[in-house]
C-alpha cells in the first residue's frame, strides 16, 4: 500500500435530470437528481483498477476521516477527453461493502469538492475506499478509478480469531497521522510479556496485516498484538492493543492444490470451529461469482475433514475458482464465512476486453501454472510486427482482469498480441501462451461545438466499430422531450471515425437541451439510441416545466446554468411577497443543468404568484436574481394534474401492487400514462392502472408522467416503502428467498390475511420484530438458534397442517 500526500485540486460538477414517459433513457443520460457538494485534497491510497481510462480521472480524500464523521469530503476530477460526461461517486469499506447515503456525480464542467454522506458514522478502525463509477454501476470491482483511507486514530484488532497451531496472525492496524510522524511498528507477547513477533512491522494503515510469529500457538494461549514505538520490543510502551485467547479449531476453507484442466470436482480442506450450531455449506463460484456447484457439500461444526465440490461442468485452462463455506441455504458469496480463491493449474492468457482505438493499455486475464511460477512469467505485449508496446512488464501469478499499460495508443485495425514469457529482455519468439486481437473502433459520438442561442449547426463527433449490423448509421439531434429537431441528419457508415455537422430544424433558445444521438437508419427514438450525448444551451435559464397547480408541495422546474458563471449560485422559489417556499435550495455551478422536481415548504394557493430564480447563495432575494420566472397558481380542476393511489398500503417484498391514476385530471385529453419504478432495473410501465411486484425491501420512488394529446405533460412522483415481511426468519436464515421464510409468508398471506384476528396479529408483529430481527442478525450463533427453535419447527408445523396453501402437501424439508 502507498500513502500519498496532500492533492490539492478542482473539478467541475453537471447535475442533469429529465423526465419524459417517452424518454426513460433522457433519465438515464441525465442522472435523475444527482445533487452534491465535495471538498479539496486528498489523502489515500490508490486502488488497483481495471480501466485505461485511469489517467482522465481522480479522486482523493481532502484529509482523513475522523471518528464520528457521517461524510468524507473528497475532490473529484474529469478530463475533457474522458468517453462519458459524468460519473458517480461512491463510499465503500474494506469489505467492499456500500457505506454511501447519497450518491454523488462529477463532470467536465462542476466543481470537484465532493462531501459523501455515509449511511453510519465511522469509528476507530474503520477503512474508507472511495471510487469513481459509471452511472448506476454500484459494483466496486467496475470501478474506473479509487483512493483508500483509514479513520484518523490508532488503533489494533485481530483481523481473524487465532487458531491452536497457527505460526501467524493477522490484524488490522492503524496509525493516526501524529503517530505516523513518531513512526510504530505491531509486535505480539504472550501473557507473560514475552515476545512472540518473529519480525515487528512498521504500520501506516492497512486491513488485512500478517503477522509471522516466532513459535505456534496452542489452545488456550493468551495472546497480545499491540502497537509500540519503533525500536526495542517495549510492551510497557504500547500505545494500543488488542487481547485474545487462542480457540481450538479455526473455521477455514482451502484449496490445498490448484484444479487441473477437465477436473469437474474441486477438492478442499475444511476445518468448522465447534463454536457454530449449525450445518454449513461448501460451495465453488466463479471469479464473476456464478455459482458451479451441482451439489453443495454439508459441513457439521467441529469437522476437520478433505472434502470435494462437484461442478456443474468441467474447469478449462482460464478459469478460476473461488471456493466458500455459507451457511445452510445461503448461495451469496459475498455472505461466506470463510472462502479460498485459485485458478486452473495451467498458464493461459487471453484479453479480457476488446482492444479499441485509441486505448493506451489492455485488459488482460493471467493465469501461471505452479511451474511457471517457480521459473518466473511477465506479460508483454507486441505489434504485427513483434515491436513492444508494453509500457512496463509485470510479473504474473494469476489474476482475472489485469491492466497491461502501453507506450502508444492503439489505431484500428492494428493487430497485437499479448503473451507470457520468462521474466527478463522483451522475446517474442520465447512466448510460453498467447492471445491476439485486432484493435477495433468503440462506438462514441460527442458534440464538438458550444451550443450558443441562435445555433442552427452542431459539430460532432462520430467513431462507429464495424461489428454492428447495419452498414449505415444517422446522427440526428432532439430536445429535452425526445422530439426531433433534426433538418438534415448526418450519416457515417460502420467502420468510420468522422467529424459532421447535423442542421437543426430550428434555432436554439434559452433552456434548449439537445441531444445528439446515433440510430440505425429510419429510427428516432431515444430509447433505440445506439449512443448519445447531451448537452443544454449555454445561457443561465430558469423556467417552471408545468403548471402550478392549487395545493401542489413540489414544483418542476428546469435550470441551466451558463459556464462563463464562476460563483456558485443557488435555486430558490418564492411568492409575490418575498417569502422564502424552498425546502432545500438547489446548488448549481457554471455548465450545470437540472430539470426535476423541488419541494416546497408550503403548499400552493390559487391565485398565488410564484416566482424561481437563479440567484447568489442566501436566503431569497428576486432583486439578485440572475434570471426568473413567474407563474400563478391555478384551480386543480382547470390544471391537467398527475395523481395516483396505491394497494396494498404497506406491501411487502414480492407482493403485487396495484397502482391507479384515475385520479389525474382532468382526464379529458390525456393519452399516455407512463410509470417509472426508478432503480428497479429501468422497470416501466403503461396504462391508467398497473401492476408492479418490487424484489427489494426499502424505500422506491415511483414516478407518474401523463401527457395529453395536445402536448401537455404532468408528473407526480411518491416514495413507497417496501416491507422486508417475514422479518425474524429473514434474519435468522439470510435471505427472503429461503424455504422456510416462504413457507411463513405463505402462512401469513392464506391463513391470518383477510381475518381480523390474523391482520390484528400481523399488525403486532410489523410493529415489534424490525428490532429483534435486527439483533438476530448481528450474530451466527443468535442465527443458528432463533433457526433451529423457532423458524423451523414454525414452517414445518405450517406445512404439517396446510395452513401455508399446501393442505398439508409437504412435510419432508428438513431445512
Amino acid at each position: 500500500m502507498s500513502d500519498s500526500g496532500y492533492n490539492p485540486a478542482g473539478e467541475t460538477h453537471e447535475v442533469t435530470s429529465v423526465s419524459d414517459p417517452k424518454r426513460r433513457q433522457l433519465l438515464k443520460a441525465a442522472g435523475v437528481g444527482a445533487i452534491g457538494t465535495v471538498g479539496l485534497g486528498a489523502t489515500g491510497s490508490t486502488t488497483a483498477v481495471a480501466s485505461s481510462s485511469e489517467d482522465l480521472v481522480d479522486i482523493r480524500f481532502q484529509n482523513r476521516p475522523e471518528p464520528g464523521d457521517d461524510f468524507v469530503d473528497v475532490v473529484a476530477e474529469l478530463d475533457e477527453e474522458y468517453e462519458t460526461e459524468f460519473l458517480e461517486i461512491r463510499a465503500f469499506d474494506e469489505r467492499r461493502n456500500e457505506l454511501t447515503a447519497e450518491v454523488k456525480t462529477v463532470s467536465l464542467d462542476s466543481d470537484g469538492d465532493k462531501r459523501i454522506q455515509l449511511t453510519e458514522s465511522l469509528e476507530a478502525g474503520d477503512f474508507v475506499e472511495v471510487m469513481l463509477l459509471e452511472e448506476g454501476t454500484d459494483d466496486p470491482q467496475e470501478a474506473v478509478t479509487g483512493k483508500f483511507s483509514a479513520v484518523n486514530e490508532t488503533h489494533i484488532e485481530f483481523r481473524e480469531h487465532p487458531a491452536a497451531g497457527d505460526g501467524s496472525v493477522e490484524v488490522s492496524a492503524i496509525a493516526s497521522d501524529e503517530d505516523l510522524e513518531d513512526g510504530l511498528e505491531i509486535r505480539v507477547s504472550d501473557d507473560s510479556g514475552h515476545e512472540l513477533t518473529a519480525d515487528p512491522i512498521p504500520v501506516h494503515w492497512d486491513p488485512y496485516l500478517l503477522v509471522e510469529l516466532n513459535d505456534s500457538l496452542s489452545e488456550g494461549d493468551e495472546i497480545t498484538a499491540f502497537l509500540q514505538p519503533e525500536g526495542e520490543y517495549d510492551p510497557d510502551a504500547a500505545v494500543r492493543s488488542v487481547t485474545v485467547t487462542v480457540s481450538e479449531l479455526q473455521t477455514t476453507v482451502e484449496m490445498p492444490t490448484r484444479p487441473e484442466s477437465g477436473d469437474e470436482v474441486v477438492d478442499v480442506s475444511v476445518t468448522v470451529a465447534d463454536d457454530h450450531s449449525d450445518t454449513l455449506e461448501l460451495r465453488a463460484f466463479s471469479s464473476s461469482g456464478d455459482d458451479l456447484t451441482a451439489e453443495a457439500v454439508a459441513v457439521e461444526p467441529g469437522a476437520v475433514s478433505e472434502e470435494s465440490i462437484p461442478l456443474i461442468d468441467s474447469l478449462e485452462a482460464g478459469d478460476f475458482v473461488e471456493v466458500v463455506l455459507l451457511e445452510e441455504g445461503i448461495d451469496d458469496p459475498q455472505a461466506a464465512v470463510a472462502d479460498d480463491f485459485g485458478a486452473v493449474n495451467e498458464t493461459h492468457i487471453e484479453f479480457r476486453e476488446q482492444p479499441a482505438a485509441g486505448n493506451d493499455s489492455v485488459e488482460v486475464s493471467v493465469i501461471a501454472s505452479d511451474e511457471d511460477i517457480e521459473n518466473g512469467l511477465e506479460i508483454r505485449v507486441s505489434d504485427s510486427s513483434d515491436q513492444e508496446l508494453t509500457a512496463d512488464p509485470s510479473p504474473i501469478y494469476f489474476d482475472p482482469s489485469m491492466s497491461v499499460e502501453l507506450n502508444k495508443s492503439l489505431s484500428k485495425g492494428d493487430e497485437i498480441t499479448a503473451f507470457l514469457q520468462p521474466q527478463g529482455e522483451y522475446d517474442p519468439d520465447a512466448a510460453v501462451r498467447s492471445d491476439t486481437a485486432t484493435v477495433e473502433f468503440e462506438t462514441s459520438i460527442d458534440i464538438l461545438s458550444p451550443l450558443d442561442v441562435g445555433t442552427e449547426v452542431i459539430d460532432v463527433s462520430v467513431t462507429v466499430a464495424d461489428d454492428h449490423d447495419a452498414d449505415t448509421f444517422e446522427v440526428r439531434a432532439l430536445d429535452m422531450f425526445g422530439d426531433d429537431l433534426t433538418a438534415e441528419a448526418a450519416s457515417v457508415s460502420s467502420g468510420e471515425a468522422v467529424e459532421t455537422q447535423i442542421h437543426l430544424s430550428k434555432a436554439l433558445e434559452a433552456g434548449d437541451v439537445v441531444w445528439v444521438a446515433l440510430f440505425n437508419e429510419g429510427d428516432d427514438d431515444l430509447e433505440a439510441a445506439i449512443e448519445q450525448r447531451h448537452r443544454p444551451v449555454d445561457e443561465t435559464h430558469i423556467e417552471f416545466q408545468q403548471p402550478l397547480v392549487d395545493g401542489d408541495d413540489e414544483v418542476w422546474i428546469s435550470a441551466t446554468v451558463e459556464q462563463s458563471v464562476e460563483d456558485e449560485v443557488v435555486v430558490r422559489i418564492g411568492d409575490e411577497s418575498g417569502r422564502d417556499l424552498t425546502g432545500d435550495p438547489l446548488e448549481l455551478r457554471g455548465g450545470s443543468w437540472y430539470s426535476w422536481l423541488l419541494s416546497l415548504t408550503t403548499p400552493l394557493s390559487e391565485g398565488d404568484e410564484i416566482t424561481a430564480v437563479i440567484q447568489p447563495p442566501g436566503e431569497y432575494d428576486s432583486e439578485k436574481a440572475l434570471v426568473s420566472a413567474t407563474k400563478t397558481v391555478e384551480d386543480a380542476e382547470s390544471v391537467l394534474t398527475a395523481e395516483f393511489t396505491y394497494s396494498p398500503d404497506s406491501p411487502d417484498v414480492e407482493d403485487e401492487v396495484t397502482f391507479d391514476a384515475s385520479e389525474s385530471g382532468p382526464a379529458e385529453g390525456i393519452e399516455q400514462y407512463h410509470w417509472d419504478f426508478s432503480g428497479e432495473d429501468g422497470a416501466t410501465r403503461e396504462g391508467k392502472q398497473v401492476s408492479y411486484t418490487f424484489d427489494e425491501p426499502g424505500e422506491h420512488e415511483v414516478m407518474l408522467m401523463i401527457e395529453t394529446d395536445g402536448g401537455q405533460s404532468a408528473v407526480t412522483t411518491e416514495t413507497i416503502t417496501v416491507r422486508e415481511g417475514c422479518f425474524i426468519a429473514t434474519a435468522a436464515c439470510g435471505t427472503p428467498d429461503h424455504e422456510q421464510v416462504q413457507t411463513l409468508r405463505s402462512f401469513r398471506d392464506t391463513t391470518l390475511k383477510g381475518n381480523a384476528v390474523g391482520e390484528l396479529l400481523i399488525r403486532c408483529y410489523y410493529a415489534t420484530s424490525p428490532p429483534v430481527a435486527d439483533w438476530v442478525a448481528e450474530s451466527a450463533r443468535r442465527r443458528s438458534l432463533v433457526r433451529s427453535t423457532i423458524v423451523r419447527p414454525a414452517a414445518r408445523l405450517s406445512s404439517m397442517l396446510g395452513l401455508d396453501g399446501t393442505m398439508g402437501g409437504d412435510t419432508s424439508s428438513d431445512d
